[in-house]
Order: C-alpha cells, then structure tokens, then sequence
C-alpha cells in the first residue's frame, strides 16, 4: 500500500491544532487508520491517535469474518494507554467531569495482503473505492441518509461496550475485497 495524499482542513481555522482527525500509517504499508474524534469529548484527538496506533499493532489479526474479537483488542490496547496518559495529567474538577463523561471517536482502517484487502469501519468515518467497472463502492455507509443518523462510535469507557456489540452492532462492521477489484488499486480513508 502506497500513501499518495494525507490531508484535512481544520473546522477552526485559528485553531488548527483543535483538529480531531487523526491519520496513522504503518511503516511497511501494509496497514492504515483514521479516526474522527466527536467533538464533545474531552481530548478525542488522543483517544482517536490512540485507536490508529491500536489498530495499526493489532492489524495482523483482523478478521473480516469475525471482527468484533479485533475491535475488542484494539479498544483494550486504547484504553490502558488513553488510561496510562490521562493518569499522568493534572486535571481541573471541570476537566475531570468531562473525562469521566468518556471520549469517542469513529474508525475506519485497511489492512492489505498479498491480494486482499480487509476493512473495518465505525461511525460516520468510511472506506471508498473505485471498482473495476468504474462504480464507486463504500463501506460500512452506502448511501447520504446514512450520514443524518447519529454516529456508532467506540468509545474510552467499557460501559459503552454493551450499545457498541450489541443494540448497534448491524451499524459497523468489516469485509474483505479481492485487490483485483479496485480500479488503479486505489482506496480513500475519509471522514467529515
């Protein structure tokens, strides 16, 4: 996998550092992940760098067929980092309440093989490709309406594991495509 263009644009133009995006590529190219911090979590911008680097480390065990024991993986490596950071700061009482409110963010990632390519996707993040007849294919969102719903996104605290795997688990997903079947074999990581 070869990374042609990375960008984004800042919501706050005075505020460039304020982005919640975050964009992780591991150093072989075999693996990549964004993620889109909500805005109303305390430092979603951490929580989302940390679940691109979880999901990087733990991408040789995705499994399209069965995901949810991958996504379990890479919130628990999240976690106990987010956990292990957010320890170490000193925090006001208003900046501990926030925190305890949890923090959230959507992941969407790639892992290529030798001639697959397996996807994840979480929340209002998605994986576009151009198929080999010319045809734009996303996934896990098919179509706009999608994007008025209210987002499925993992989240710092476990309690919000039960939603997450069970009343919302038809939202998210992952699959597998034959490289065969993307057009110039390239793949757009996207988010709003």
């Amino acid at each position: 996998m070869k990374l042609e263009q990375a960008f984004y644009l800042a919501k706050e133009p005075d505020f460039p550092d304020a982005n919640e995006d975050v964009f992780a590529i591991d150093a072989q190219g075999h693996a990549a992940a964004l993620s889109d911090g909500a805005s109303e979590s305390f430092d979603s911008q951490t929580w989302g760098r940390l679940l691109c680097e979880a999901f990087l480390q733990e991408a040789i065990t995705l499994r399209p067929d069965a995901p949810e024991p991958f996504i379990r993986a890479v919130l628990a490596k999240a976690r106990a980092a987010f956990a292990h950071r957010m320890a170490a700061r000193t925090l006001s009482w208003s900046q501990q309440a926030a925190l305890s409110r949890g923090n959230f963010a959507s992941l969407v990632g790639v892992r290529e093989s030798s001639d697959q390519v397996a996807l994840v996707a979480i929340g209002d993040s998605l994986v576009m490709w151009q198929d080999t007849r010319g045809r734009l294919q996303s996934w896990v969102l098919q179509n706009s309406e999608e994007f008025k719903r209210s987002p499925v996104l993992l989240g710092s605290d476990p309690r919000t594991d039960a939603v997450l795997f069970g009343s919302e688990r038809r939202r998210w997903g992952a699959c597998q495509i034959p490289k065969a079947n993307v057009r110039d074999g390239r793949i757009w990581l996207m988010t709003d």
